[in-house]
């Protein structure tokens, strides 16, 4: 019995180093932070120009203008996969009716 233990416990440490790995990289939801973004970059702008202003605005203006490059950056993924799949679409179509 104490030999079926030994092995039951390596099992276990591959589930517990199996758990461990992250999780696939999820890309916020860019359309639901949008409004709010552009809300806080016409804040930031107003606070920005004014005098006497702290680096920390500065630092979140760019995380700002940061996150609209990545939203493009996304968005051109988007248009890229889409623009794929309708080439792909067109040639199985083309293939099904040479195929007839």
């Amino acid at each position: 019995e104490e030999e079926e233990e030994e092995e039951v416990a390596p099992k276990s440490k591959k589930n517990k180093a199996h758990q461990k790995q992250p999780l696939p990289v999820k890309l916020p939801d860019f359309k639901k932070q949008a409004p709010s973004a552009a809300k806080s970059e016409k804040a930031m702008r107003a606070t920005a120009s004014a005098p006497g202003v702290d680096k920390v605005d500065t630092v979140k203006m760019s995380s700002i203008m940061m996150d609209r490059k990545k939203k493009k950056m996304y968005e051109g993924l988007v248009k890229r996969a889409d623009m794929k799949r309708q080439r792909i679409e067109t040639l199985q179509k083309k293939a099904k009716a040479f195929k007839k």
